[in-house]
């Protein structure tokens, strides 16, 4: 009879430690599909979009910033395709207007800019660009937004949401972080490929009218030094 009782507590203890598990295991499931809808939604929320324009002298954009203290990163390359060396690449002046009328962010006679800040107060942030020189200049500019997670309340009761979802902004953020790099090294080799590109058709000009100058200098010392020669023997008949 005794055995009989603790067999059966036993089978007791381990149907109840199973069904522990199994809640467990569940509840894990449950994160992680979360997570991975987090992600998605995330991914299609935010994306980092680049904007290509022509700027003669002031050109402003305005970006919304849902929440206070996000954090606003980005950059902008300006080209050159029609050679740097004749304006001295005198750049643009960049300037972030937050709301109120502060300047969250600023920089002079920039060709090329990573800018990071902090936006403290929602709100509309105008971004604005001043052209330095007479030229009409493209700019690849790009702005990147933080990102903020929100939750039913019935999730958010339990108490394991919370790091997941610290885990995702803080995924998303890199992500943004990496595409807003990569989009910055892409218009900067572009810039540069076109300014060394400029400079080797300069260069092949320069080098063609050289060899045009010798073979000018050239044939016309030929060409004295024949008359020369045919006036002495003139003289000397």
């Amino acid at each position: 009879m005794a055995m009989v009782m603790t067999m059966a507590m036993t089978m007791v203890m381990t149907m109840g430690e199973s069904t522990r598990r199994c809640a467990k295991c569940s509840s894990t499931l449950r994160l992680v599909c979360l997570a991975l809808v987090g992600l998605v939604l995330l991914s299609a929320r935010n994306k980092v979009e680049a904007l290509k324009f022509e700027i003669h002298q002031k050109e402003c954009f305005d970006e919304e910033v849902k929440s206070d203290n996000e954090m606003v990163s980005g950059s902008f390359v300006m080209f050159d395709h029609d050679g740097l060396w004749r304006r001295g690449g005198m750049g643009m002046d960049f300037t972030v207007i937050a709301p109120g009328g502060r300047i969250a962010y600023s920089v002079k006679a920039k060709v090329e800019e990573e800018f990071h800040f902090r936006a403290v107060r929602r709100g509309i942030y105008r971004f604005c660009f001043e052209n330095l020189s007479s030229y009409l200049e493209t700019v690849v500019f790009h702005v990147n937004v933080g990102h903020h997670v929100t939750v039913d309340s019935d999730i958010a009761k339990n108490e394991h949401m919370k790091p997941v979802i610290d885990a995702i902004d803080s995924l998303a953020d890199i992500l943004s972080e990496v595409e807003s790099e990569r989009q910055y090294l892409e218009a900067r080799g572009e810039r540069h490929y076109d300014t060394l590109h400029s400079t080797q058709r300069r260069m092949l000009g320069y080098t063609m009218l050289e060899a045009f100058a010798l073979l000018v200098t050239g044939v016309t010392q030929a060409y004295l030094l024949k008359r020369l020669f045919e006036k002495k023997g003139y003289d000397r008949v």
